[in-house]
């Protein structure tokens, strides 16, 4: 069986019935192939190997395609520590051999052709071939291998994109070998392939702080009006996006009368909270203001406030005779 880095024809041993084992490719970010980013983010991502099986001893060659639906790729890491690294033929690292382009993959419209490289299993030294000249290391991607790294720019545009890994190709050595003369390879199958999902999301807007800030009083002087700031421009929420809830024992929460109050927006980025004057809150009782996700675009938020004295006559107004 022949394979090609751009040009370069390895040759390599295969069985004729069975392969030797499967290489499983999985791409990752944070540890994670399904993750959420903002636009605009960069996303650090890695393609992690196994090879099924151990009656071989380890990745030989691999070569995998790489592509992203979200725009353009730029070339992946060079490998600098081992046994990565032994893969590699740059103008630095003559240990392994890889496409003219560097391990990093071959860039076209975008896509990232064969990423990946092959060990010195031919044996060579300097003298006959300027690469490979690395020595071979045995049960690579035996366990789980960080075979590459590298990073992409997410769209602006929210939505779901794909790290797409395809054209996978790889060789192990085969089992017992001594590399004498030379290392004897075999062609391995493809295993599980798992791509990496990206979801882009916009960015929500934060609450900055409080007036009366959260585990204070609200102030009978102001009518018990809670103002929010936040660190953007927001539009007011609609009815029961923002709930105000009694604090019960245990961390529940009453039922939710947010009906009873009036959300408007000041300054662009600060909600005003109002009760409408029908008593809906009572003397010394905690009250929670949130958004638990039902107000999009906006953070989940608490705000814990104690009401001194509500509008008991119900005249839209708080005063010191309300308390009678």
């Amino acid at each position: 069986m022949c394979k090609y880095f751009s040009g370069l024809l390895l040759v390599v041993f295969a069985t004729a019935t069975s392969l030797a084992a499967d290489l499983s490719l999985t791409a990752r970010s944070n540890g994670s192939s399904s993750i959420q980013v903002a636009p605009g983010a960069v996303v650090n991502y890695e393609i992690i190997g196994e090879l099924s099986g151990s009656a071989n001893g380890g990745l030989a060659l691999f070569g995998v395609d790489v592509s992203f639906s979200g725009g353009p790729l730029q070339q992946a890491n060079e490998p600098a520590s081992p046994p990565m690294d032994n893969f590699v033929s740059s103008p630095t690292n003559t240990k392994g051999l890889a496409n003219p382009a560097g391990y990093g993959g071959t860039l076209q419209n975008g896509v990232l052709r064969q990423v990946g490289g092959a060990q010195n299993t031919i044996n060579n030294v300097v003298g006959n071939a300027p690469f490979p000249t690395g020595m071979v290391i045995e049960d690579v991607a035996i366990t789980p291998q960080v075979l590459c790294a590298g990073s992409l720019t997410a769209p602006m545009t929210p939505g779901m994109y794909t790290l797409t890994l395809s054209n996978v190709f790889a060789n192990v050595i085969k089992d017992g070998e001594t590399g004498t003369p030379f290392y004897k390879t075999e062609q391995a199958g493809v295993g599980n392939i798992t791509n990496l999902s990206i979801e882009v999301i916009p960015e929500e807007t934060r609450c900055v702080s409080s007036s009366p800030s959260c585990d204070q009083s609200l102030w009978r002087t102001a009518n018990n009006t809670l103002s929010i700031l936040f660190d953007d421009a927001i539009t007011a929420p609609a009815a029961g996006e923002v709930q105000v809830n009694e604090l019960m024992a245990g961390g529940a929460f009453g039922a939710d009368i947010s009906g009873s109050f009036t959300f408007t927006v000041e300054n662009g980025n600060t909600l005003r909270v109002r009760e409408n004057g029908d008593s809906a809150l009572d003397h010394r009782i905690w009250y929670a203001v949130r958004n638990t996700g039902a107000w999009s675009g906006v953070a989940a938020f608490k705000v814990d406030l104690v009401v001194m004295i509500g509008d008991a006559n119900n005249d839209n107004r708080v005063q010191a005779i309300d308390s009678g």
